[in-house]
Protein backbone atom coordinates (compact mmCIF):
# COMPACT_ATOMS: atom_id res chain seq x y z
CA UNK A 1 0.00 0.00 0.00
CA UNK A 2 3.36 2.25 0.66
CA UNK A 3 2.99 2.68 -3.33
CA UNK A 4 -0.42 3.95 -3.55
CA UNK A 5 -1.57 7.10 -4.40
CA UNK A 6 -1.79 9.57 -1.37
CA UNK A 7 -5.05 10.08 -2.61
CA UNK A 8 -5.71 6.51 -3.19
CA UNK A 9 -4.84 5.86 0.76
CA UNK A 10 -7.19 8.56 2.06
CA UNK A 11 -10.13 7.43 0.32
CA UNK A 12 -9.16 3.52 1.95
CA UNK A 13 -8.46 5.47 5.41
CA UNK A 14 -11.81 7.07 5.16
CA UNK A 15 -13.86 3.27 5.61
CA UNK A 16 -11.86 2.84 9.03
CA UNK A 17 -13.32 3.64 12.44
CA UNK A 18 -11.07 5.43 14.80
CA UNK A 19 -9.44 1.95 16.37
CA UNK A 20 -8.13 1.28 13.09
CA UNK A 21 -7.12 4.81 12.36
CA UNK A 22 -5.13 4.60 15.15
CA UNK A 23 -3.41 1.29 14.66
CA UNK A 24 -2.28 2.76 11.08
CA UNK A 25 -1.27 6.09 12.75
CA UNK A 26 1.38 4.26 13.92
CA UNK A 27 2.57 1.92 11.53
CA UNK A 28 5.22 4.72 9.82
CA UNK A 29 5.60 8.28 9.71
CA UNK A 30 4.10 8.31 5.74
CA UNK A 31 0.81 7.01 7.53
CA UNK A 32 0.96 9.52 10.59
CA UNK A 33 0.92 12.08 8.41
CA UNK A 34 -1.90 11.20 6.00
CA UNK A 35 -4.03 9.16 9.16
CA UNK A 36 -3.41 12.23 12.32
CA UNK A 37 -5.51 15.01 10.28
CA UNK A 38 -8.63 12.38 10.16
CA UNK A 39 -8.19 10.90 13.61
CA UNK A 40 -8.69 13.93 15.46
CA UNK A 41 -10.99 16.12 12.99
CA UNK A 42 -14.25 15.08 14.54
CA UNK A 43 -14.08 15.66 19.23
CA UNK A 44 -16.28 12.84 19.26
CA UNK A 45 -17.58 12.02 22.96
CA UNK A 46 -20.38 9.68 23.45
CA UNK A 47 -21.60 9.22 27.50
CA UNK A 48 -23.49 5.53 27.88
CA UNK A 49 -24.53 3.55 31.00
CA UNK A 50 -22.58 0.79 32.31
CA UNK A 51 -20.14 0.38 29.40
CA UNK A 52 -16.38 0.80 30.59
CA UNK A 53 -15.12 3.04 26.80
CA UNK A 54 -11.58 3.83 27.03
CA UNK A 55 -11.33 5.91 23.81
CA UNK A 56 -13.27 8.78 25.25
CA UNK A 57 -10.51 9.48 28.51
CA UNK A 58 -7.52 8.61 26.08
CA UNK A 59 -8.84 11.25 23.88
CA UNK A 60 -9.74 14.00 26.14
CA UNK A 61 -6.40 13.15 28.00
CA UNK A 62 -4.54 13.25 24.87
CA UNK A 63 -6.01 16.73 23.84
CA UNK A 64 -5.53 18.58 27.22
CA UNK A 65 -1.82 18.96 26.91
CA UNK A 66 -0.65 21.43 24.57
CA UNK A 67 -0.24 20.10 21.57
CA UNK A 68 -0.78 20.90 17.89
CA UNK A 69 -3.53 18.36 17.41
CA UNK A 70 -6.06 21.56 18.71
CA UNK A 71 -5.46 22.67 15.17
CA UNK A 72 -6.87 19.83 13.84
CA UNK A 73 -10.67 19.87 15.24
CA UNK A 74 -13.17 20.63 13.07
CA UNK A 75 -16.16 18.82 14.16
CA UNK A 76 -17.47 18.80 18.02
CA UNK A 77 -20.14 15.91 18.56
CA UNK A 78 -21.82 15.01 22.01
CA UNK A 79 -24.04 12.32 22.56
CA UNK A 80 -25.48 11.19 25.52
CA UNK A 81 -27.52 7.72 25.74
CA UNK A 82 -30.99 7.90 26.78
CA UNK A 83 -30.15 5.83 29.80
CA UNK A 84 -27.55 7.65 31.51
CA UNK A 85 -27.75 9.75 34.07
CA UNK A 86 -26.70 13.12 32.56
CA UNK A 87 -26.81 16.44 35.12
CA UNK A 88 -25.89 19.77 35.13
CA UNK A 89 -22.56 18.99 37.35
CA UNK A 90 -21.78 16.43 34.52
CA UNK A 91 -22.12 19.11 31.64
CA UNK A 92 -19.98 21.65 33.74
CA UNK A 93 -16.89 19.21 34.09
CA UNK A 94 -17.23 18.17 30.43
CA UNK A 95 -17.39 22.02 29.46
CA UNK A 96 -14.33 23.11 31.72
CA UNK A 97 -12.44 20.67 29.43
CA UNK A 98 -13.89 21.44 26.28
CA UNK A 99 -12.92 24.76 26.83
CA UNK A 100 -9.29 24.14 27.36
CA UNK A 101 -9.20 22.36 24.19
CA UNK A 102 -10.94 24.15 22.05
CA UNK A 103 -9.62 28.45 23.14
CA UNK A 104 -6.61 27.68 22.11
CA UNK A 105 -5.37 30.04 19.20
CA UNK A 106 -7.58 29.79 15.87
CA UNK A 107 -9.13 26.55 17.00
CA UNK A 108 -12.67 27.92 17.80
CA UNK A 109 -13.09 29.96 14.50
CA UNK A 110 -11.92 26.48 12.37
CA UNK A 111 -14.50 24.50 13.62
CA UNK A 112 -17.30 23.82 11.11
CA UNK A 113 -19.46 21.64 13.06
CA UNK A 114 -21.59 21.92 17.13
CA UNK A 115 -23.47 18.62 17.87
CA UNK A 116 -24.82 18.58 21.53
CA UNK A 117 -27.28 15.76 21.98
CA UNK A 118 -27.98 16.14 25.36
CA UNK A 119 -28.92 19.01 27.98
CA UNK A 120 -26.85 21.70 29.46
CA UNK A 121 -24.82 22.29 25.95
CA UNK A 122 -21.25 23.90 26.04
CA UNK A 123 -22.07 27.66 25.71
CA UNK A 124 -18.09 28.50 26.77
CA UNK A 125 -17.09 29.81 23.10
CA UNK A 126 -18.70 30.70 20.20
CA UNK A 127 -17.72 29.17 16.49
CA UNK A 128 -18.06 31.89 14.01
CA UNK A 129 -17.61 29.81 10.86
CA UNK A 130 -20.42 27.05 11.91
CA UNK A 131 -21.86 25.27 9.21
CA UNK A 132 -23.68 23.01 10.95
CA UNK A 133 -25.37 23.61 14.19
CA UNK A 134 -27.11 20.66 16.23
CA UNK A 135 -28.20 21.48 19.69
CA UNK A 136 -30.78 19.09 21.24
CA UNK A 137 -31.86 20.52 24.48
CA UNK A 138 -31.81 24.29 24.63
CA UNK A 139 -32.58 25.61 27.93
CA UNK A 140 -32.56 29.45 29.24
CA UNK A 141 -29.29 29.63 29.77
CA UNK A 142 -28.37 28.77 26.03
CA UNK A 143 -30.64 30.48 24.21
CA UNK A 144 -28.22 33.59 23.99
CA UNK A 145 -25.68 31.36 22.43
CA UNK A 146 -27.33 29.93 19.85
CA UNK A 147 -29.23 33.02 19.00
CA UNK A 148 -25.52 34.42 18.46
CA UNK A 149 -24.77 31.66 15.81
CA UNK A 150 -27.83 31.78 14.58
CA UNK A 151 -27.41 35.40 13.57
CA UNK A 152 -23.59 35.80 12.91
CA UNK A 153 -22.27 32.34 11.15
CA UNK A 154 -23.26 33.55 7.73
CA UNK A 155 -22.19 29.69 6.64
CA UNK A 156 -24.63 27.80 8.13
CA UNK A 157 -26.15 24.90 6.16
CA UNK A 158 -27.61 22.64 8.49
CA UNK A 159 -29.56 23.75 11.81
CA UNK A 160 -31.21 21.13 14.32
CA UNK A 161 -32.66 22.86 17.33
CA UNK A 162 -34.90 21.38 20.02
CA UNK A 163 -35.86 23.83 22.58
CA UNK A 164 -37.21 23.07 26.23
CA UNK A 165 -40.49 24.07 27.57
CA UNK A 166 -38.55 26.09 30.15
CA UNK A 167 -37.54 28.44 27.82
CA UNK A 168 -41.02 29.63 27.21
CA UNK A 169 -40.76 30.58 23.42
CA UNK A 170 -43.74 32.38 22.80
CA UNK A 171 -45.28 33.61 19.26
CA UNK A 172 -43.04 36.76 19.37
CA UNK A 173 -39.85 35.31 20.87
CA UNK A 174 -39.92 32.58 18.45
CA UNK A 175 -40.48 35.20 15.87
CA UNK A 176 -37.75 37.68 16.95
CA UNK A 177 -35.42 34.20 16.42
CA UNK A 178 -36.15 32.80 13.36
CA UNK A 179 -36.71 35.76 11.28
CA UNK A 180 -33.89 37.71 12.60
CA UNK A 181 -31.68 34.56 12.26
CA UNK A 182 -28.88 34.30 8.82
CA UNK A 183 -30.16 31.25 7.59
CA UNK A 184 -29.75 32.68 3.78
CA UNK A 185 -27.66 29.40 3.12
CA UNK A 186 -29.26 26.82 5.09
CA UNK A 187 -30.91 23.71 3.51
CA UNK A 188 -31.74 21.84 5.88
CA UNK A 189 -33.70 22.95 9.17
CA UNK A 190 -34.99 20.94 12.31
CA UNK A 191 -36.93 22.10 14.68
CA UNK A 192 -38.66 20.53 17.65
CA UNK A 193 -40.80 21.92 20.21
CA UNK A 194 -40.71 25.97 18.51
CA UNK A 195 -43.55 28.36 17.91
CA UNK A 196 -43.45 28.80 14.71
CA UNK A 197 -46.52 30.39 13.84
CA UNK A 198 -45.03 33.99 12.98
CA UNK A 199 -41.99 32.15 11.38
CA UNK A 200 -41.75 33.62 7.75
CA UNK A 201 -40.15 30.82 5.12
CA UNK A 202 -38.76 33.67 2.61
CA UNK A 203 -36.12 33.72 5.55
CA UNK A 204 -34.71 30.63 4.19
CA UNK A 205 -34.69 30.86 0.30
CA UNK A 206 -32.32 28.03 0.05
CA UNK A 207 -34.25 25.64 1.70
CA UNK A 208 -34.12 21.73 0.98
CA UNK A 209 -35.43 19.97 3.50
CA UNK A 210 -37.47 21.18 6.36
CA UNK A 211 -38.25 18.77 9.55
CA UNK A 212 -41.08 20.37 12.36
CA UNK A 213 -41.58 17.91 15.11
CA UNK A 214 -44.44 19.37 17.39
CA UNK A 215 -44.26 22.98 16.93
CA UNK A 216 -47.01 25.16 17.58
CA UNK A 217 -48.32 26.93 14.94
CA UNK A 218 -47.96 24.36 12.39
CA UNK A 219 -50.84 24.98 10.55
CA UNK A 220 -50.48 28.68 9.61
CA UNK A 221 -46.90 28.21 8.84
CA UNK A 222 -47.88 25.72 6.62
CA UNK A 223 -49.97 27.96 5.04
CA UNK A 224 -47.29 30.40 4.34
CA UNK A 225 -44.88 27.97 3.20
CA UNK A 226 -47.81 26.92 0.74
CA UNK A 227 -47.47 30.00 -0.72
CA UNK A 228 -44.03 31.57 -0.71
CA UNK A 229 -42.40 28.12 -0.46
CA UNK A 230 -38.55 27.97 -1.36
CA UNK A 231 -38.02 27.05 -4.80
CA UNK A 232 -35.18 23.99 -4.10
CA UNK A 233 -37.85 22.55 -1.28
CA UNK A 234 -37.67 18.72 -1.81
CA UNK A 235 -38.32 17.27 1.41
CA UNK A 236 -41.14 18.18 4.43
CA UNK A 237 -41.70 16.66 7.38
CA UNK A 238 -44.35 17.28 10.31
CA UNK A 239 -44.66 15.79 13.05
CA UNK A 240 -47.76 17.22 15.22
CA UNK A 241 -50.38 16.12 17.57
CA UNK A 242 -53.53 14.35 16.50
CA UNK A 243 -55.81 17.20 16.88
CA UNK A 244 -54.08 19.51 14.52
CA UNK A 245 -55.50 19.77 11.07
CA UNK A 246 -53.49 20.16 7.34
CA UNK A 247 -54.97 23.78 6.38
CA UNK A 248 -56.30 23.05 2.59
CA UNK A 249 -54.42 25.04 0.63
CA UNK A 250 -51.16 23.06 1.68
CA UNK A 251 -52.10 19.95 0.81
CA UNK A 252 -53.02 21.36 -2.51
CA UNK A 253 -49.17 22.72 -2.70
CA UNK A 254 -47.94 19.73 -1.75
CA UNK A 255 -49.97 17.68 -4.40
CA UNK A 256 -48.87 19.67 -7.17
CA UNK A 257 -45.26 20.10 -5.87
CA UNK A 258 -44.02 16.74 -7.31
CA UNK A 259 -40.57 17.50 -6.39
CA UNK A 260 -41.64 17.25 -2.61
CA UNK A 261 -41.11 14.12 -0.81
Amino acid sequence: MRNFPPEVLLLIFDNLGPSDLSKTARCCRFYHALVTPRLYETLGIRVRSGIHDQRMPKLLSTLMRPSYLHQLIRRVEVVVDDDCLWTRETSTLLSIMLKHILSSPNVSTAIRSYSWAAAYPFTGLVFPNLQQLDCGAVGPQSIEWVRWHLNHCVSLAEVHLSFTLSCNLTQARAAALLNHANFSKVERLSLALTNVALFDPRNVPALKSLDLRYCPGAESFCQRLAVVGPPDLTEVRIVAHAESGTPDNFTAWLRSARNVE
